[in-house]
């Protein structure tokens, strides 16, 4: 995945401790420098630490910043010195200026229990907190290359990180001079302009001064400070030295975990984009478009934004399927609702579809309500409840038999399949052959046996709406001893789509059949009156986008009425 580097979009810094600075840092400032300039960044930031606690660490925070160069003034410094070696062998005019205008912001991390080296960096993250994508880039040596992980680790809990990158810089002959430092003969012989600057270590540097070799530590920083902050470096560096020893710690280096650049997997950004990526591959038939206005649940408080799909560019005929993607988990809204009379994709079709998209998501949750009704008359007022209906038929709903289970599918399956195969009482078989004026139920018909027949009615061409309004009433009174009497157990808010068993996953094909077979059975879903209704306004006009194309949808949408699935 191409990384898309802006001013206003990147991030690049430094982790050191740099104490002392030395020649060898300039090298990964340098670094830093031209990643900036390439990355066309007006700042660039180095985090130094604070600890000034052993001989390992003997000068201050603030001393480091007086060395290196206090934003940028005039004054000789390390930093300024560099620039302008780099300004004097740039040819390239508007380089020059971009490496002469770039700020390098010197930060020390606060001495407090609550501030580390990633709450700084977050610091300067919330700073670009309104962009979506931000991109980092950490320059750092080869000694700390670890920090990558770390870095990543605590900013990918951020949804507006996109990516992370590291620049690792290799100081060879490091730890050989650092050795040969460590001897004191060795060190006074040393030829000081033929240590490799990328060599020059702080342990380098400290031995030179605790062995009192002032000549060769003038030698050292002479191109970079005048003989004041030369000699004044010295001095604290050689009061430092008498802090206490530092305590050996171990310097097992580990792999890195993660293979950079590092794209962010909770990223809001990098999400939406994915998922319209895979939608597009699974739906080439519909406008898939992204709706990014971000709306309130309002009975959980929680954010959303919707993703539709469309069938043509009339969205009040052929809406297939609506989806609110909140931060942490996707809801199916809705499949062929009030919208999708011309959706020509079956709900079986478009599940199946949608299905294959979520399974390859895994860190989302994939919920919805299965609150359907099926309207098995010409009046559209003559409904039953799905999930009811299809328990009954084939002992689970059609969500479940789609991979969609609530918390207690298993014990509830038991326990509505003993139901199911139950017979009727003697008030229900009163009531219902009353209905019919004759003797169509008796005390040897199951409930199974009474769903089945009246789904045979309604799905017969030859029925006579009159004889459907008849099943219907029949039904209607069943169905509404099952509710009163809490006869099945289902709890059609809690479903979640789980994974399928790894033999189904091949066998689960697109429907060829579209629209359903049930053609003379009017679909349409509808929430039940005890789910929370969302407090929005209506509108009257969306823009949506879909990839490049813009799309001017002209509906009423009536938000106040809380959409249902199929």
């Amino acid at each position: 995945m191409e990384i898309d580097y802006r001013s206003d979009n990147t991030i690049i810094f430094t982790i050191a401790r740099m104490n002392p600075p030395t020649p060898g840092h300039l090298s990964l400032i340098q670094k830093l420098l031209e990643t900036g300039v390439e990355k066309n960044q007006k700042e660039v930031y180095i985090i130094l630490s604070n600890t000034n606690d052993n001989n390992e660490n003997p000068i201050s925070c603030s001393e480091k910043i007086n060395v290196l160069g206090k934003m940028d003034n005039d004054s000789k410094n390390m930093i300024n010195s560099l620039k302008n070696k780099i300004i004097d062998e740039t040819e390239n005019v508007e380089k020059r200026k971009q490496i002469e205008n770039i700020h390098i912001k010197l930060i020390c991390i606060p001495e407090s229990s609550n501030k580390n080296i990633f709450t700084i960096v977050n610091e300067i993250f919330l700073q670009k907190r309104k962009i979506k994508d931000i991109n980092i880039i950490l320059v750092i040596g080869d000694d700390r290359k670890n920090l990558l992980d770390s870095t990543y680790n605590f900013l990918s809990k951020n949804p507006n990180m996109h990516s992370l990158d590291g620049i690792i810089m290799e100081r060879e002959d490091m730890g050989k001079y650092k050795k040969l430092s460590s001897d004191p003969d060795a060190l006074k012989i040393v030829d000081i302009q033929s240590v490799p600057t990328k060599a020059i270590s702080a342990s380098f540097v400290r031995n030179i001064v605790k062995y009192d070799l002032y000549d060769k530590f003038e030698e050292l920083y002479r191109p970079y400070l005048d003989d004041n902050k030369i000699k004044t470096l010295y001095e604290k560096i050689k009061i430092g030295l008498h802090l206490p020893d530092a305590q050996k710690k171990s310097e097992k280096e580990n792999p890195l975990k993660y293979k950079y650049p590092k794209i962010n997997e909770n990223n809001s950004f990098n999400f939406i984009t994915g998922i319209m990526s895979d939608l597009k591959k699974e739906f080439p038939e519909l406008n898939i478009i992204y709706d990014s206005t971000e709306k309130i649940q309002s009975e959980i408080n929680k954010k959303y934004t919707y993703i539709y799909g469309y069938q043509c560019e009339d969205a009040t005929k052929c809406e297939c399927f609506g989806l609110k993607i909140f931060s942490d988990y996707i809801n199916v809204d809705h499949i062929k609702y009030a919208n999708g009379s011309d959706c020509k994709l079956s709900g079986n079709d478009i599940l199946t579809r949608l299905n294959r998209v979520f399974w390859k998501l895994k860190s989302k949750k994939i919920t919805l309500y299965d609150v359907a009704t099926l309207n098995v008359t010409n009046n559209p007022e003559h409904k039953i409840k799905m999930w009811i209906f299809n328990i009954l038929l084939h002992g689970q709903s059609w969500y479940n038999r789609h991979f969609y289970k609530q918390r207690t599918y298993d014990t509830d399956m038991k326990f509505n399949d003993i139901f199911r195969k139950k017979t009727f009482t003697p008030v229900l078989i009163q009531q219902i052959n009353r209905k019919f004026n004759s003797l169509v139920v008796d005390k040897n018909t199951t409930f199974e046996e009474f769903a089945k027949r009246a789904d045979a009615i309604w799905k017969n061409k030859e029925t006579t709406n009159e004889n459907r309004k008849l099943w219907y009433n029949a039904y209607i009174i069943m169905e509404n001893y099952i509710i009163k009497n809490k006869k099945l157990k289902y709890e059609y808010f809690t479903l979640e789509l789980t994974e399928p068993p790894i033999q189904q996953i091949s066998e689960i094909k697109i429907s060829e059949k579209s629209p359903s077979k049930r053609k003379t059975i009017k679909r349409s879903l509808e929430k039940e009156e005890e789910i929370p209704t969302p407090s929005s306004n209506s509108r009257t006009k969306r823009q949506r986008y879909s990839g490049g194309k813009k799309y001017t949808i002209k509906r009423k949408i009536n938000t106040n009425k809380y959409y249902g699935n199929k």
